[in-house]
């Protein structure tokens, strides 16, 4: 019996082994047919992705290009503005200049000049250093000064995070710096050290180029600050000839980092190079390069596939435009090279072709093996429906079909998310492209945050930006209309962790909230409802932060950790914009003003008054900072007084200070007393003033900055701006005080001159108050007439002088007060002639204690005075000044002087007036011993014709009458009475009177009862005198006597009785002196004389 193979009918009737036969050879003949048909549609879709990944990498380097290219040019520009700016800026030498460099900078113990440690800010100032054998003398001092200032103002705003420093080597060797990151450069820099045959100099030598053009250096090493570098150099002159160098450096490790942002992958190697082939910067030949000194070349690298092509790849760069890029292949490598304008370098980006292709075959590789891992299940899944019945067969192959449409929704999600992520990165190159080409901040951040929400279908997107206190984030732009109301709103974040934005603020890290309404630290904003997550990315420039990108979405968990990398590369790019838009209008507004503060000086110097200073500084500062009100105001601290004030604006919300103490309440104050300026950016940041030391509710920045000389504050300057403008920063505060400076000097000259001219004049006062005393001295003397000497003294000082009154008073005979005896000046013009006097023990006068101490007094405010005795007569007086008259030691009386303004005399006034005192004292003494003279031969001639009378004449009453007008000729009385006594009363037998009063003579006789006065010379036998009869209590007041102020009564005496009494009358009070008493005397002896006859 033989054995034959089962037939095909046999095996229809075993339909397990028939199924699984079936399933077999399918499963085979899939193999056969669908591995080759991926391999095929993997092979064409790999090289689709790898030319769409080079397209991408051409587009990243291309972007890192332009940038690198920006801070290129930027730098270049930068440093032709500045050597510009230098040449045409410094000004001759000044004392000033040379004062400020020696204020500023000392000498060191190894003979070098540097900035002072203990004054010397590097954050904001610019060092010097001079080794010892450089020159330094006065024009250098004010170069050094000068070129500080100008490195200062240009340095804070021209460098960014590739450029770090800007600096001046002058040919005289020596060096100003702007170079915070090195604070301690000019403290290395050693006494031997000498820039001026380095490359730093030399290349910009006229005989290396004379062209003056800007140039590079080769990659050099500073041993300074021990840093490789390669540096911006251009030219500077003085006066037309050239001068030295000034310069940006461009620290290796910086321009190391742009290498981080160009597409880097396993094996990629990046370069600067010239045209000559010389290396710059390397990945990976750093060490070669410092290690030859910047003279290490490309061809001496290991690079074999480079080199061959590096004459035809730089043929091709120097055809199209630069910052465009340019690719070229090798047999291993993909090159993405770019040339930069100006510089001439080369940009290389080397990547292994191997690199790009296990990026693209990555994702394959894991199809294939889920491809390969579906075969396999389906052919497990056969062998098993061998062994099962045919529900278990259906349930599996229902289960292999979700395996698959699984598999295949994997894949397409993977495919998504690799599309995903290309569109992030193309989005991202896109809009750095579109950022780097807008200069304007506020047109860049509006088309940015828009961009970014219809590029990727966000929900917004808010772009925060620090204030200028840094401690809140502010809103700058927001998408849609919601952006527009919180931006209206002036909305703002503080930086803490309160918030998803200040989180970010603070720690300058991203930070997701996939589920936003449960994330502790979100702040849920009501403009936002439909926010599900939010994803905020820090904005910075190195270490320092910018700001926050802050993006929302309607979708949960709509960000991951590759959100991340893509969205904050595309931050990076953003951040850098954001300081290039900055710096570009930092460098405008820093040119600007250094315009305006050149017209600024100009015209405050120019300036010939303190008014004109101020209005210029008003003018030139609303221009330079764009203030909405400025005021000035000047005090003087001694006097605590305003002196002077001008504002500019509406000040309606801003009151003005009106008194010393409000300005010194305030914030004008704060800095008077500081000498210090103060800068608010936002009123939120003002703290709590008194008085009117707060600012109004409408102001929302405000700088006050004081007007400073030699440590002596002059004033204050306030600019304000209201809440609708601009914020004032650090910048507007430098400015101010840049100008403020000129501004006070240029008060200070104006004062000088001011008090130059004022003791001008006083010398020239001084000098006629010389001349008028001695032609006032030369006329007096020659006056022997008492009242007629006194009369023309007063008259020509008073006219000389013009005074308030002039006066001098006399001691009367005596000595029991001061008389006045002359007087003149305005004070007299409606003043009634008047016997003044002032007795000798008065507790208040000045005139009294001048007579008895022998001293001049001079007061400035007689209101202040104690001493002082006020006269109705002259109740204008303000000030005083009272001298003695001298006749050797005796004081004779006072030349009492007054002004009608305070502080009217001065010290040299009582010099020159105490000289003309003591001429006048000596012409006083002159004619009173003329007058004792005149009265003596009048007595005598008088006394001489009584006697001839007598002896040929027994008339009585005619010898008497002649004894009265002969006495009236000595002694001018007003009336005068002879009278003889009998049974107690006094009869008249002679009397004369003028002829007002020739009638008082019919009331006698007269008892004597009731006279007092008389009485005692009656009893007494002496003669008495009643100075004033208004003040005696002896004196009987009668009508018919009233007119009589002064009395004298002689008695008339034969053999020790009194016969009688000749009674003398005055209507002058103190009229009668001892001498008048003593010829009185006299004529009534001779009076006795004839009676008795």
């Amino acid at each position: 019996m033989s054995l034959r193979p089962p037939s095909l009918v046999s095996r229809l009737r075993h339909p397990l082994k028939l199924e699984f036969l079936v399933g077999f050879y399918l499963l085979i003949l899939a193999g056969v047919i669908l591995v080759p048909a991926l391999l095929y549609i993997e092979s064409s879709i790999a090289e689709a992705l790898v030319n769409q990944k080079v397209e991408e990498i051409e587009a990243v380097d291309q972007n890192v290009v332009q940038q690198l290219s920006a801070q290129i040019e930027s730098a270049e520009g930068s440093i032709q503005r500045y050597a510009h700016l230098l040449s045409t800026a410094i000004r001759p030498a000044t004392p000033e200049y040379v004062a400020e460099f020696d204020r500023l900078v000392q000498r060191d113990t190894d003979g070098s000049w540097r900035s002072k440690r203990s004054t010397f800010q590097p954050e904001t100032e610019a060092g010097i250093w001079v080794p010892p054998n450089a020159l330094l003398n006065d024009d250098m001092k004010s170069f050094y000064i000068q070129a500080k200032g100008l490195t200062e103002q240009f340095g804070s705003g021209a460098f960014n995070h590739t450029f770090v420093n800007t600096w001046i080597l002058p040919d005289t060797n020596g060096e100003v710096i702007f170079f915070p990151d090195g604070p301690e450069f000019i403290y290395q820099a050693t006494s031997d050290q000498d820039y001026r045959q380095t490359d730093w100099v030399n290349l910009v030598r006229p005989e290396v180029n004379p062209e003056g053009d800007i140039a590079w250096t080769p990659t050099s090493f500073d041993p300074v600050p021990s840093l490789w570098m390669i540096s911006v150099i251009a030219p500077y002159s003085f006066q037309g000839e050239w001068a030295g160098s000034v310069g940006h450096d461009v620290t290796v490790s910086n321009l190391l980092r742009y290498s981080g942002q160009l597409s880097r992958m396993k094996g990629s190697r990046f370069f600067i190079l010239t045209y000559d082939g010389t290396l710059l910067i390397s990945d990976r030949y750093q060490a070669q390069i410092e290690a030859s000194q910047g003279t290490f070349t490309i061809r001496e690298a290991d690079e074999p596939e480079l080199i061959p092509i590096l004459p035809e790849l730089m043929a091709h760069l120097a055809r199209i435009p630069a910052g465009e890029v340019m690719r070229m292949e090798t047999e291993s490598d993909l090159l993405i090279a770019s040339r930069i304008e100006g510089s001439g370098w080369i940009v290389v980006n080397v990547i292994p072709r191997a690199s790009i292709i296990e990026l693209i075959r990555q994702p394959f590789s894991i199809l294939r093996w889920i491809v390969l891992l579906a075969l396999g299940v389906t052919l497990i899944a056969s062998i098993l429906s061998v062994s099962r019945d045919g529900q278990q067969r259906r349930e599996r192959e229902r289960a292999i079909r979700e395996l698959n449409i699984q598999l295949k929704q994997e894949v397409s999600e993977r495919t998504q998310e690799l599309e995903r992520r290309v569109t992030q990165i193309a989005t991202g190159a896109e809009i750095g492209r579109a950022m780097t080409a807008l200069l304007d901040p506020n047109q860049l951040t509006a088309q940015l945050v828009e961009r970014i929400r219809e590029r990727f279908n966000f929900y917004f997107v808010g772009l925060y930006l620090l204030d200028g206190q840094a401690q809140h984030l502010l809103l700058h732009q927001g998408s849609g209309e919601v952006g527009h109301q919180l931006k209206e709103m002036r909305h703002r974040l503080l930086i803490d962790e309160h918030s998803m934005v200040g989180w970010v603020g603070l720690h300058h890290e991203p930070r997701i909230a996939s589920q936003a309404r449960e994330d502790p630290v979100r702040f849920a904003n009501p403009l936002l409802p439909d926010t599900y997550s939010e994803i905020a990315l820090p904005l910075r420039v190195g270490n320092r932060l910018l700001g926050v990108l802050d993006i929302q979405s309607t979708r949960v968990a709509a960000f991951d950790e590759s959100d991340v990398i893509a969205l904050q590369s595309m931050t990076d790019q953003i951040a850098a914009a954001l300081e290039n838009a900055r710096l570009f209008q930092q460098t405008q507004n820093a040119l600007k003003q250094s315009e305006g503060l050149y017209q600024a000086v100009a015209s405050i110097t120019g300036s010939t008054h303190v008014p004109a200073i101020c209005q210029s500084l008003i003018d030139h500062l609303n221009i330079l900072v764009q203030a909405d009100r400025i005021f000035i105001l000047l005090v003087d601290h001694i006097q605590q007084q305003i002196v002077f004030s001008l504002g500019h604006g509406d000040f309606a919300d801003d009151r003005l200070p009106e008194s010393y103490n409000e300005l010194m309440a305030g914030r004008s104050g704060t800095v008077s007393r500081t000498r210090q300026p103060i800068l608010f950016p936002s009123a939120d940041d003002e703290p709590e003033v008194p008085h009117a030391g707060r600012a109004a509710a409408t102001v929302e920045s405000l700088i006050v900055v004081p007007l400073t000389l030699k440590g002596q504050v002059l004033g204050t300057i306030t600019i304000t701006n209201r809440v609708d403008q601009r914020r004032f920063t650090q910048q507007d505060v430098d400015l101010l005080m840049a100008l403020t400076t000129h501004a006070s000097t240029a008060i200070e000259n104006i004062r000088l001159f001011e008090e130059t001219q004022v003791a001008n004049a006083a010398l020239s006062r001084q000098a006629l108050r010389l001349q008028t005393s001695s032609q006032v001295g030369y006329q007096v003397t020659s006056i022997l007439d008492l009242d007629a000497l006194l009369e023309q003294v007063v008259a020509l000082i008073a006219a000389h002088f013009d005074y308030y009154f002039v006066g001098v008073w006399l001691l009367t005979p005596q000595e029991e007060a001061l008389e006045l005896r002359g007087v003149a000046g305005r004070a007299t013009q409606s003043w009634q002639a008047q016997s003044l006097r002032v007795p000798m023990d008065a507790s208040v006068s000045l005139i009294v204690e001048v007579c008895k101490s022998g001293h001049y007094r001079l007061v400035d405010r007689v209101e202040e005075e104690p001493n002082y005795l006020a006269m109705v007569e002259f109740a204008e007086t303000r000030s005083e000044l009272a001298l003695p008259l001298r006749r050797g030691q005796r004081i004779i009386g006072v030349l009492d002087i007054g002004g009608d303004q305070p502080a009217a005399f001065g010290a040299e006034d009582a010099l020159v007036l105490q000289t003309l005192a003591d001429q006048i004292a000596v012409a006083i003494h002159n004619a009173t011993l003329f007058d004792i003279t005149q009265r003596a031969h009048h007595a005598a001639e008088a006394l001489r014709a009584v006697s001839h009378v007598l002896n040929s004449s027994l008339d009585r009453e005619r010898v008497l009458l002649l004894i009265l007008e002969e006495l009236a000729k000595i002694v001018n009385y007003d009336s005068a009475l002879l009278m003889l006594f009998s049974d107690g009363t006094l009869k008249p037998v002679a009397y004369r009177s003028s002829q007002e009063h020739q009638e008082q003579a019919q009331s006698y006789p007269l008892q004597i009862d009731n006279f007092p006065h008389i009485q005692e010379v009656l009893r007494e036998h002496i003669p008495l005198v009643v100075a004033d009869t208004a003040m005696d209590s002896r004196w009987l007041h009668r009508p018919e006597s009233e007119y009589i102020r002064c009395w004298m009564g002689v008695p008339l005496v034969i053999q020790d009785q009194v016969v009688g009494l000749l009674n003398l009358n005055k209507k002058e009070p103190h009229f009668y002196t001892q001498y008048h008493t003593a010829l009185a005397v006299t004529f009534a002896n001779q009076a006795t004389i004839a009676i008795e006859n």
